[in-house]
Order: C-alpha cells, then sequence, then structure tokens
C-alpha cells in the first residue's frame, strides 16, 4: 500500500524504524507520512494532521491459552493479582494506566518480545490494540 501511494505521489518509500514513545519526535524529523496503526490522540493531534481512520480500535486482551477462563472481560484483569505488560508510548499503556488500574503493570519496551513475557509466565495478560468488528473490552 505505501509503494502504490509513494508511485502515486512521484516518492519513494523509506522504512524509518520508530517506537511508540519517539514516534512523533521521529515522524516531525525523518518522515513525511506515518503508515499503519497509529493511534490517534489528541496529544499526537496537537503536532500532526490526521487521515480519517478506516476503522476504530478496540482492545483484545491476550494470554496463555490455560488461562483464557479467568480474562474474558475487563473486570476479571483488573484486579490486584494479575500481572498485566504493556509497551510504552502508545494506546495500549494508555488503556493498561487509566482502565485497568488495580491490576499489577509492567512496561515492556520491545514490541517483537513483549508476547514473550506472556508465553513465559512473566506477565498474565497483555491487551493489546485490535479491529472493533467484534466485541472487545
Amino acid at each position: 500500500m505505501a509503494e502504490r501511494l509513494a508511485q502515486s505521489m512521484g516518492a519513494r518509500v523509506k522504512i524509518v524504524k520508530s517506537s511508540w514513545p519517539t514516534l512523533i519526535a521521529d515522524f516531525k524529523s525523518k518522515c513525511d507520512l506515518g503508515v499503519g496503526s497509529i493511534s490517534i490522540t489528541l496529544p499526537r493531534q496537537k503536532q500532526a494532521l490526521m487521515s480519517e481512520p478506516y476503522f476504530t480500535n478496540g482492545k483484545t486482551p491476550l494470554m496463555r491459552c490455560e488461562d483464557v477462563s479467568k480474562y474474558q472481560t475487563a473486570e476479571q484483569i483488573n484486579q490486584p493479582h494479575v500481572r498485566i505488560v504493556a509497551n510504552p508510548g502508545g494506546s495500549n499503556e494508555n488503556y493498561a494506566r487509566t482502565v485497568l488500574t488495580n491490576a499489577k503493570l509492567t512496561m515492556h519496551p520491545e514490541n517483537l518480545t513483549i508476547f514473550d513475557e506472556v508465553i513465559q509466565g512473566r506477565a498474565d495478560v497483555f491487551v493489546t490494540g485490535s479491529r472493533s468488528d467484534g466485541e472487545s473490552l
């Protein structure tokens, strides 16, 4: 999709590595256009223009298979004994800090390995963004 958009504009695609905490700073100094799964937040809207989203995010809890029945609702997750993990700087952290205030939150800086925290039993739940074409938390 990015390649086709670039071609239509006579531009080229250059992938710039970023993270949620540095997204806007990276965008402002290294990019002309950000593409894909960028949550629209008021602080981001104050610094960059956003297109109309083609879907709205919801939140989906991810857990080990044996724990599926334990963590189906925000109320089940929002308990002091539940260990949740979030990646810093995005809507997942914001959701954890504003909705899951009773659960024990650990921040994990690496998106690619955050799932291992649940798999290895260091966290019970990772609540992540999802399409809202079904019921979500």
